[in-house]
């Protein structure tokens, strides 16, 4: 198999990217203010966040750190109560909280909000279905 002209561009692809980046910002955000609410705290506005996460300044650093940020601005008292980027187990159990809020079966609006996003964004789609092939090689 012949090597492909995007593929020379992933190559060259300089971020830190998570699993969490492969999902829809706005659906990310709804999963997090689900999180953020069982906590009290303030909750983050999705809408700002997916206009600034394509900004060249953001979308290179992930989705965890604007929503760290976002989170502290919001809750500049008690926003350290959640931690979403640190190294430390604490932020890996913020991140497994959130896998389980993931649960689309039963959650209309998590659903309704998902089709709403594939449908503006066809090629999210696409781009995953092209990383699984290469996942499974």
């Amino acid at each position: 198999m012949g090597e492909r002209p995007e593929d020379k561009e992933l190559e060259n692809v300089n971020s830190d990217l998570q699993i969490e980046d492969f999902i829809y910002p706005k659906v990310f955000c709804f999963l997090v203010n689900h999180l953020l609410k069982k906590k009290n705290l303030k909750q983050v506005n999705a809408d700002e966040i997916s206009k600034k996460i394509t900004k060249p300044a953001y979308k290179n650093r992930g989705i965890l750190h604007m929503i760290e940020n976002e989170k502290n601005d919001a809750n500049p008292d008690t926003g350290q109560v959640l931690n979403f980027t640190s190294t430390n187990k604490t932020s890996e159990q913020v991140k497994k909280g959130l896998a389980g809020f993931f649960n689309i079966q039963g959650n209309k609006t998590l659903a309704n909000l998902i089709y709403e996003e594939d449908k503006k964004y066809p090629s999210v789609k696409k781009f995953l279905e092209k990383i699984s092939y290469y996942s499974n090689m």
